[in-house]
């Protein structure tokens, strides 16, 4: 890399900490522990990180193809188990932090939307969230400031999670490294068009 390169992207990190973050936690995914660095960032993705974690899971998928399966299974359990921490952490802990998620972490119009739909069913909207581009972690923590059942939410987290998680790492396990080009470019519209779907199933639930 030449020193201009190498500048410029110093630069970049200083100007965009997000980027500069996101190309860090990549970094991760090449180390000794990078296994349990992809989890533990699933459960705090879930909660607080603003970044999916799509990409990690990617990147290490395609450096063990064969072990795709087994860490998107992984994953998607670390990511549920963060899910019910942020629906916890909603239900009893709302009222003080709100104030940082707003800021930092979350759209209060995202929020208020999150919260006028999730009383028409909580099962649904939580696969949805938990399966599209949406924040995930809206989802846990308004579930939870408004005290909504918990077995739906979590039945809604394993579905939602499990399906975006595994079906990444099924795309990995069959069709190798060579699918990474494929994922990276057209991952979002993927989810946005099955969220569609999902959004269409829960509209035709209420009008049969």
């Amino acid at each position: 890399m030449s020193n201009s390169t190498a500048l410029n992207a110093k630069k970049n990190s200083r100007q965009n900490p997000l980027r500069a973050f996101y190309q860090w936690s990549l970094d991760q995914c090449e180390k000794p522990y990078s296994f349990w660095f992809v989890n533990i960032f699933a459960f705090l993705e879930s909660i607080i990180i603003p970044i999916p974690t799509d990409p990690l899971l990617i990147a290490k998928a395609t450096a063990e193809p064969k072990k795709a399966l087994s860490l998107a299974f992984w994953v998607s359990a670390f990511s549920v188990g963060g899910g019910v921490a942020g629906y916890f952490i909603g239900d009893h802990l709302w009222t003080y932090i709100s104030p940082f998620m707003f800021k930092y972490i979350l759209s209060p119009e995202l929020f208020v939307i999150i919260q006028d739909r999730f009383t028409e069913s909580v099962f649904l909207f939580v696969v949805l969230g938990g399966f599209t581009p949406l924040p995930f972690k809206a989802f846990a923590l308004s579930a939870g400031s408004m005290g909504l059942p918990f077995v739906p939410f979590l039945l809604g987290c394993i579905v939602g999670r499990g399906l975006r998680f595994m079906a990444l790492g099924a795309l990995v396990y069959f069709f190798g490294p060579q699918i990474k080009g494929f994922i990276d470019k057209w991952l979002e519209v993927i989810f946005i068009i099955l969220g569609v779907l999902v959004a269409l199933l829960i509209a035709l639930k209420y009008l049969i």
